[in-house]
């Protein structure tokens, strides 16, 4: 849900700066606002994958496949 979610911010992100930059708003501080908050969503997402996939190998290695934790 929560992938879901943040993948419907990146799309709407990105489709007002792509609509910013077409129709040439005079102000390129908002198309900076959007760019820098879509830089900092991708961190946060490569953050929280990095740390899913640190939790996989520290965790569910020893089980010796990672569906054992769910069974």
């Amino acid at each position: 849900m929560t992938i879901l979610a943040t993948a419907i911010f990146m799309h709407v992100l990105v489709s007002l700066s792509v609509y910013l930059y077409v129709f040439g708003v005079s102000n390129t501080q908002y198309l900076r606002i959007f760019q820098v908050a879509f830089y900092l969503l991708l961190i946060g997402f490569a953050m929280t994958l990095g740390v899913g996939i640190e939790y996989a190998l520290r965790y569910l290695r020893p089980t010796g496949h990672l569906l054992a934790a769910v069974e």
